[in-house]
């Protein structure tokens, strides 16, 4: 070997270790937690909070939830301000689009300033996604029985009432459908479809 070569070799032989040592990431995670329930029309997954903690002297740079093999969320911070410390994200109330009786598994990919690539920092065991709800006439006609129930005890709203009631039965019979209130406050009924 020459004498130019022995500073390179050297050069690249400790690059080649501390490479190595970031290869299994250096972000730590609170336990993930998901499960997936049913609606009218779908299917939702909910992933619950967690807690993602970059090494000590390290900023955390971006990290995704992943769905089997979907990415469903990816963030990254604020290049000028990023995260040094414990960071809980905020994750969407109403869960990801999943489709019912399919089996998923959740895991949260994440990358601090230290990392050269992304590396997986929790993953939960298999779920599969219950039978979708059947959609049903019963909730629209529920909370209209409700207003109608609330609103027939006070004078002002006995219209209200009554218009309610009325909604609600042609409801039943299918033969109408309910367009938005009035510039009055009260419902109005589109009349046959």
């Amino acid at each position: 070997m020459t004498r130019r070569a022995r500073p390179l070799a050297g050069l690249l032989g400790v690059l080649a270790l501390l490479l190595a040592a970031r290869a299994e990431g250096v972000v730590t995670a609170s336990p993930i937690a998901a499960g997936c329930y049913a609606l009218p029309r779908g299917c939702r997954v909910h992933v619950d909070p967690f807690t993602l903690q970059p090494a000590s002297g390290w900023h955390l740079r971006s990290f995704q939830v992943v769905l089997g093999r979907a990415q469903v969320y990816d963030l990254h911070t604020d290049q000028d301000n990023p995260p040094s410390a414990a960071y809980t994200p905020t994750m969407p109330k109403l869960g990801f689009a999943a489709r019912c009786e399919t089996s998923y598994s959740a895991k949260v990919v994440a990358m601090d300033s230290g990392d050269l690539i992304p590396a997986t920092v929790g993953q939960t065991e298999p779920f599969t996604c219950p039978t979708a709800v059947p959609e049903s006439d019963a909730a629209p006609l529920g909370a209209i029985a409700a207003l109608a129930l609330l609103a027939r005890g006070a004078r002002a709203n006995r219209g209200f009432a009554s218009a309610c009631t009325r909604l609600h039965r042609r409801w039943l019979s299918g033969r109408g459908h309910v367009k938005r209130m009035g510039g009055s406050g009260s419902l109005v009924s589109a009349g046959p479809r």
